[in-house]
């Protein structure tokens, strides 16, 4: 609807006033019109913006009337969206235990329906309740499971280079994880080679995507340099995805 199109040119552009009236108005014509489908979406929506605004404990309703209602109507990509909400706000409030059980059904659902978005992010969540719960060797599993979902939707993007260099940018919390975990444990070279990592994939996507609008104001000469130092960056590229 205009009203959710509205809500989430807000969001994009991290402008939140007003946001939660806009979806709880959706919320309501979907009530009325009796659309079970916009209704279990809009409560998905009012949970994940509480939860964007460090409010999961008020998350906690809207997210779990999302999950009954897309359960009851079988809608299993509004289920794994729902479940994995859900588990990010209790653990944030601390209680980490059932997000395990949230975020392994997430992620099976999703990987059943080929939803590799709702994955990496279901595998991040259960990454980081794993962590909290000081299972560092599940939580690693899963954050290296997540980021290898983001490595493959990395290679699918298209669009100008600002859509592509800024792919990983809204994907990094898995990375980060690694990192945290690596650190916590006092493992600093793996934690360094952790962020080399993540920073190196971010600079090779800039790199190698944003070509197009340099060559045209390039001499043939600078174009020829900026071959030679593209295809060492390739070479850096391939060298990083088998790692």
């Amino acid at each position: 609807s205009g009203l959710s199109n509205i809500a989430s040119s807000r969001i994009a552009l991290g402008n939140y006033a007003g946001v939660l009236e806009n979806y709880e108005q959706v919320l309501a014509l979907y009530e009325e019109l009796k659309d079970r489908n916009g209704m279990a979406l809009a409560l998905l929506n009012i949970g994940v913006l509480l939860q964007s605004t460090n409010e999961p404990a008020k998350a906690l309703e809207p997210l779990t009337r999302s999950l009954a209602l897309s359960e009851e109507l079988g809608n299993k990509q509004l289920t794994s969206r729902a479940l994995n909400s859900l588990a990010s706000s209790h653990c944030a409030l601390g209680n980490c235990s059932p997000s395990v059980a949230m975020a392994t059904r997430s992620a099976d659902i999703a990987r059943d329906l080929g939803a590799r978005n709702e994955l990496w992010m279901a595998c991040t969540v259960l990454g980081q309740a794993y962590a909290a719960l000081h299972q560092p060797e599940k939580a690693q599993e899963a954050f290296e499971q997540a980021i290898r979902v983001i490595e493959e939707l990395r290679h699918e993007v298209v669009g100008n280079e600002s859509e592509r260099a800024g792919f990983l940018a809204n994907r990094m919390s898995p990375y980060h994880g690694l990192i945290e975990l690596a650190a916590a444990q006092s493992r600093i070279a793996e934690a360094m080679s952790y962020a080399e990592q993540a920073k190196g994939r971010a600079l090779l996507d800039v790199l190698l995507n944003g070509r197009a609008d340099i060559d045209a104001v390039l001499t043939v000469r600078e174009r020829q340099e900026t071959q030679k130092r593209t295809a060492a960056v390739v070479s850096l590229n391939e060298r990083l995805s088998t790692e």
